[in-house]
């Protein structure tokens, strides 16, 4: 390549300018999320994420690729982090990759990471008050409360039911209380049914009630 630049005497004077331009380097990948060895309760979403750049300072990072063995997840242009949530991914070990393109089409395959997803188990509820057979005086108010654990995830809720009919749910903690206020006088069946953070739900023994006109 032939430049001209002037001198102090305003004259001009070519120079020649030699330039070496080497092979694109490839781009480096490396998940952050899933990480390996990770074991959650599913069925889940996994949020998917990688460290992603290009050692060469004016190229970019076009696209990041996910893969689930050799089975293609789905893909993410958006910087920083390449986002892409996997859906709905059942109980099972998976081993998955990040393959990073650059703007010249240049790729990088991450390392792999290897996760494990183990059933969920469902919740373990019983109605800790009233008791079975309690009777009570229309108009009644019937504290009810139940005992609500799960093996491996949180319960969020307790449910009570008078047959079908919802009578109120409860979020707080154990013992899930809730009041059943102005009950009419007959004779109820009442249960609980407890579900946990991933929606799965279990309905305890039934109860009866007794109140009386």
């Amino acid at each position: 390549m032939t430049l001209t630049a002037s001198n102090s005497y305003g004259t001009s004077a070519p120079f020649v300018v030699a330039m070496t331009v080497g092979p694109d380097q490839p781009p480096a990948v490396a998940l952050i999320y899933p990480v390996d060895g990770t074991t959650v309760t599913g069925p889940i979403s996994i949020p998917m994420s990688v460290n992603a750049s290009s050692p060469d300072p004016d190229v970019f990072i076009a696209k990041v690729v996910y893969y689930n063995g050799s089975t293609k997840l789905g893909s993410s242009t958006t910087p920083e982090n390449y986002n892409f949530t996997w859906k709905n991914v059942q109980p099972g070990t998976y081993t998955v990759t990040a393959v990073a393109t650059d703007g010249v089409g240049m790729e990088t395959t991450s390392a792999p990471a290897t996760f494990t997803i183990v059933a969920d188990q469902p919740p373990i509820v019983s109605i800790a008050t009233p008791s079975d057979g309690t009777t009570y005086t229309a108009p009644a108010t019937v504290a009810l409360s139940a005992n609500a654990t799960s093996p491996n995830s949180v319960v969020e809720s307790v449910t009570y039911y008078q047959g079908t009919t919802k009578i109120g749910t409860s979020n707080a903690v154990i013992p899930y209380a809730y009041t059943w206020k102005k009950v009419a006088a007959g004779t109820y069946t009442v249960t609980a049914v407890a579900t946990d953070a991933l929606g799965f739900s279990t309905t305890s023994a039934p109860i009866a009630i007794i109140v009386n006109p």
